[in-house]
């Protein structure tokens, strides 16, 4: 037995947990990073409603030494945990004290089904009547070795930028109900949110598992406090849920252009044609924005429709596969984001990039009896394996040429003004046997403004390397290394990961700093744009200038030693010759006649 004021103030157990699920679930809604605040009065709330309450009494709750026993993989298994070490000792607390009412429970125990499911709803029953309940607080549950976000601060542009897709989800929760108030936790660290407009959400700091002053249970507990107080929101008459994103997503082409049809390979043509042909139960005839018919033979399904109304399907022309992509009316927004990619990057370069699949076409299905109704998007299919299955497995260099090479994609993005809000391990293909690594899945992907200079913040999702702010901060001229050079620029900035473009449409970006790349990059064409300044010597980073006169007068001493020394040892080798052969010259032989320095040397 413990007091309850003990029980609230105690640190959480530690989470036992093992390998598990690659990436953080990522829902369509997003908020935009403006919207986001500092709840800078959120200690003092949190301390102001435990205030009141008489703490002294004892709970059966206790925190085993040894620690957990459940082994976490999963989100579910790691929402288990949560819910039985905060959110029941604090219901118990919370119940004997001030809130008898107060339960905790899934979603379709408050409501019938709702089509937006929160990982945890907080409400109070009426009178002990469990069939009557009031929501007053909606929570959404990420796991910590995917989502860092004990270490995000909402004041870092880039930590806002990584949670829009979070609190996306858990705002979309909050408006569903009409609360004011949500919590968004991986176990290790949780953030409280109050909405405070329609266009204002107040992010507390990260509560850790560990703190104990605030501990997490006593933060949820106020939290609680606050929400029974005034947990209604009502959006104004006029609001447009569409704002809280901040800018619409990508658009595909609504209408065919010159380079619509345009063949990236040269087996995309046969792939068109070919397959105009014989009608299966397993074909999927699509229509593109031209009005062009193509017929599909699908040989295998790698992915299943389900409940997802999306699936992933394998087709096979003489020998040559092809990935097909398909989605449901209501992914209307998913299927024009990642299509309007790949339309960019063939715009871009109509033969295609080597860290990107190369687009052979996309339209709508006009019918299938496997994929009904829809659009689709037929990719070639590339071989590997998902970095995240075998990350762990890689060698240091294998990890620092993926490294490069998703930073290379990315760049690419950015120049096109893209950028992927779910980066990450499971949404990259790596063969090892030849090196390649291939960025897929663009749903969510956004516009992105080379005006508004947003960080790199794909590194940190895919990587979680702070050393990368670092690397993309440095100030020397840089080129953007994609295939054969095509972009090349100047950059001096100085705030990290940022790109921009000059007029003429070059490329602003900051140098590659591993040395491969800066190989790679010195051995490019002399006939760059770069600008490189007047009478200095620049390759891979040396530049004459750099070093102080001092240096360079010590230098020149030291070289005019040495060639001093080499001339006297030469000199003495030649006066060494000339002697011998003087003083042994045999009879009968014509005595040998040096040039007038060396008779001097002789004489000597």
């Amino acid at each position: 037995m413990q007091t309850a004021s003990q029980v609230l103030a105690s640190p959480l157990p530690v989470i036992r947990h093992v390998k598990g699920t690659l990436n953080a679930s990522v829902s369509n809604e997003w908020l935009h990073e403006s919207y986001m605040h500092l709840w800078t009065t959120f200690d003092q709330e949190i301390r102001s409603a435990l205030a009141p309450l008489n703490l002294n009494f004892q709970v059966p709750h206790v925190d085993f030494a040894g620690g957990e026993v459940y082994l976490v993989g999963n989100e579910i298994g790691l929402s288990s945990r949560f819910i039985n070490n905060v959110c029941v000792p604090v219901a118990k607390v919370l119940a004997r004290s001030s809130q008898p009412s107060l339960v905790i429970g899934d979603i379709q125990a408050f409501l019938v089904t709702p089509e937006i499911i929160p990982d945890v709803s907080i409400g109070v029953t009426i009178n002990n009547n469990d069939r009557i309940t009031t929501v007053k607080v909606v929570g959404e549950f990420k796991t910590f070795w995917t989502l860092d976000l004990a270490q995000f601060s909402v004041s870092d542009i880039g930590s806002r930028l990584q949670l829009g897709p979070h609190l996306g989800q858990l705002v979309a929760q909050m408006r569903k109900f009409g609360l004011r108030y949500g919590f968004l936790s991986t176990y290790e660290g949780t953030m409280f949110v109050k909405r405070t407009a329609d266009f204002a959400f107040c992010v507390s700091r990260p509560i850790r598992a560990l703190d104990t002053n605030l501990s997490v249970r006593q933060c949820f507990a106020g939290f609680c406090i606050l929400a029974e107080q005034a947990h209604d929101y009502t959006e104004d008459s006029d609001f447009k849920a569409e704002r809280l994103r901040g800018q619409n997503g990508l658009q595909a082409s609504v209408r065919q252009t010159p380079r619509r049809n345009h063949v990236a390979e040269g087996h995309v043509a046969s792939l068109v044609t070919g397959l105009t042909g014989n009608v299966t139960p397993n074909s999927i005839i699509l229509s593109d924005q031209g009005g062009t018919l193509t017929i599909l033979n699908v040989s295998r399904m790698i992915s299943h429709p389900g409940q997802t109304d999306k699936a992933i399907f394998e087709i096979d022309q003489q020998g040559t596969r092809y990935i097909v992509k398909c989605w449901g009316p209501r992914h209307e927004r998913a299927s024009n984001a990642e299509i309007a990619v790949y339309e960019r990057l063939r715009e871009s370069r109509p033969g295609g990039y080597d860290v990107f699949a190369n687009m052979i076409l996309a339209g709508n299905i006009l019918c299938s009896s496997l994929f009904p109704d829809g659009r689709a998007l037929v990719l070639p299919y590339k071989d590997g394996q998902i970095l995240g299955y075998i990350w762990d497995d890689l060698d240091v260099r294998e990890r620092t040429h993926v490294r490069e090479e998703c930073e290379k994609a990315i760049r690419i993005l950015r120049y096109l003004s893209i950028r992927v809000p779910d980066a990450g391990k499971h949404n990259v293909l790596y063969e090892r046997d030849t090196g390649a690594v291939t960025m897929l899945d663009f749903e969510t992907a956004m516009e992105c403004p080379q005006s508004e200079h947003v960080p790199y913040v794909e590194l940190l999702s895919l990587f979680g390397d702070s050393t990368r702010r670092e690397r993309t901060s440095d100030t020397l001229p840089g080129r953007l290394m994609s295939g054969d050079g095509l972009f090349s620029g100047e950059s001096d900035f100085r705030k990290p990961g940022l790109c921009g473009a000059t007029p003429d449409g070059v490329v602003n970006v900051n140098r590659f700093s591993s040395p491969r790349l800066r190989a790679i990059e010195s051995s490019r064409e002399t006939g760059s744009r770069m600008r490189r300044p007047p009478n200095s010597f620049e390759a891979d980073g040396f530049n004459i200038r750099n070093f102080k006169p001092v240096t360079i007068v010590a230098v020149a001493i030291i070289v005019a030693i040495i060639v001093a020394i080499i001339v006297a040892i030469i000199v003495a080798i030649i006066v060494a010759i000339v002697v011998g052969v003087s003083s042994n010259t045999p009879e009968g032989c014509d005595t040998i006649e040096y040039p007038p320095f060396l008779e001097k040397l002789k004489g000597r």
